[in-house]
């Protein structure tokens, strides 16, 4: 027998938006924040990514700021 489940919130942390109403608006208006890097792939084409801004990135924990 199963127990009932039931997903109450969602987020996301991405390049077109910092929360999950920013990032659904994004990909609605098609704005899709990516771009060529200077990384190779195996063909040596450039890898698209997106990329976010290091201000908007939340604290690294103490044990990985001291690396």
């Amino acid at each position: 027998m199963s127990e009932p489940l039931a997903i109450v919130r969602v987020g996301i942390f991405c390049p077109v938006g910092l929360d999950a109403e920013q990032a659904a608006a994004s990909l609605w208006a098609g704005v899709p924040r990516k771009q060529a890097t200077s990384i190779m792939d195996r063909r040596f084409e450039p890898v698209v990514m997106g990329h976010l801004p290091i201000d908007v990135l939340p604290p690294l924990v103490e044990p990985l700021e001291a690396l």
